[in-house]
């Protein structure tokens, strides 16, 4: 686990602190990158995105005003390259005697489950109208129709999971976007936010040339863009 991990650190830095220096970093969810939408296609949030799209449809969330924690995988690159380099610049290892952070990496905005949806099946209809008539219909394995009409199939959690099963005992064959969403068979990820423990990281990149996107519609546009592109 990543608190066991950290206690291996700890112990190994105490016993070896004169043979090099250690830093902790701890991000939250790493996103898609922000210059081309390129994500993990195994993670979680990914899978979610590629099975709603698949179904048309899209779960409520349980609580009112659930968000999501996430930053693009190259925002959370700059920033350990960034605190990487001033750590090093003004001390020798001699001067190093803890382990330095621990350096929380999250986002000062979560993206919000109702933002989400919307900017899914605008970027769909968008996608649609920039490259629909250049696909042949036949052998398209995309279903942007599903995606534009998100935003005005949001139900219940139950309500969802009943149609995620029956589509699942249709499909003659493995649906792979499909069966990735038997990942939140019990609900969705709980909400989490990390930017309230991260005011310790961002004065750490204060002035420096690290970014912190904040995820609104032409991020997640790119991340929908590629995904479809790839289907």
């Amino acid at each position: 686990t990543k608190a066991v991990s950290e206690v291996i650190l700890s112990r190994t830095f105490s016993e070896f602190k004169d043979k090099f220096t250690a830093s902790l970093f701890r991000p939250g969810m790493i996103s898609w990158s922000s210059s081309t939408g390129r994500g993990n296609l195994k993670d979680w949030f990914c899978r979610l995105v590629v099975g709603m799209i698949e179904m048309g449809s899209a779960p409520r969330p349980l609580q009112p005003r659930y968000s999501i924690d996430l930053l693009p995988v190259d925002d959370v690159a700059s920033i350990i390259v960034v605190i990487g380099d001033r750590l090093e610049e003004p001390r020798t290892v001699s001067r190093i005697t803890t382990v330095q952070g621990p350096f929380n990496i999250g986002n000062k905005e979560n993206l919000t489950w109702t933002n989400l949806i919307e900017w899914i099946s605008q970027a769909a209809a968008e996608f649609s109208e920039e490259f629909g008539e250049d696909k042949d219909e036949d052998e398209s394995d995309y279903n942007v129709e599903n995606a534009k009409r998100l935003k005005d199939s949001v139900v219940s959690f139950e309500v969802w999971k009943r149609q995620l099963d029956g589509m699942l005992k249709e499909s003659a064959t493995s649906n792979p976007k499909l069966s990735g969403l038997t990942l939140f068979s019990n609900g969705l990820p709980e909400p989490d936010s990390s930017f309230h423990y991260c005011s310790f990281t961002f004065s750490s990149i204060g002035g420096s040339r690290a970014v912190v996107h904040e995820i609104d519609f032409p991020l997640v546009r790119k991340m929908v863009f590629r995904l479809l592109a790839l289907w």
